[in-house]
C-alpha cells in the first residue's frame, strides 16, 4: 500500500482592484515594466474581505510579485492573517492576461527554487 502523501495546497487570487484598472496611463507602466499602480479604496476593501475569508484556512505564508497593486494586496491579507509575505519580480505576468495556469506553474518553480515549504504546508498568493 503506498503511503498517503500530504500536498501542498496553494491558493491563487488576482490583486484588488487598482488605479490601473480605472486609468489606462497608469495600466501602461505597469505592462511596461513599472511597479505599477497601488490599490483604490474599494481594493482595500476587496483584500481585506479576501483576508477574512481566508481566516483560519491553515495558511502559512503569502506570496506576490513586486507589483505595487499584488504586493499591497498581499500586505493587507499578510498583515491581517499575521503571515509571512514574500516577494518577487520573478511572480509578475509575463504578458498582460497571462493565464492563472502559467502563473501557478511560475509560483511552483520559484518555490522549489528558493523557498521550501514543509511538507503539507499551505500558503496563498
Amino acid at each position: 500500500m503506498r503511503p498517503e502523501v500530504a500536498w501542498p495546497v496553494v491558493f491563487l487570487a488576482r490583486h484588488a482592484e487598482s488605479l490601473g484598472n480605472k486609468d489606462s496611463a497608469q495600466a501602461s507602466a505597469a505592462v511596461s515594466g513599472a511597479r505599477g499602480s497601488d490599490l483604490t479604496p474599494e481594493g482595500e476593501r476587496q483584500a481585506m474581505a479576501l483576508a477574512l475569508t481566508l481566516l483560519g484556512a491553515g495558511l502559512e505564508a503569502v506570496f506576490a510579485s513586486d507589483a505595487l497593486r499584488a504586493e499591497r494586496t498581499a500586505a493587507i491579507i499578510a498583515e491581517r492573517l499575521r503571515l509571512p509575505l514574500f516577494t518577487s519580480r520573478s511572480l509578475r505576468e509575463r504578458e498582460p492576461g497571462e493565464s492563472g495556469q502559467q502563473a501557478a506553474r511560475r509560483l511552483l518553480d520559484y518555490a522549489r527554487g528558493g523557498f521550501r515549504l514543509a511538507p503539507g504546508a499551505r500558503c496563498w498568493w
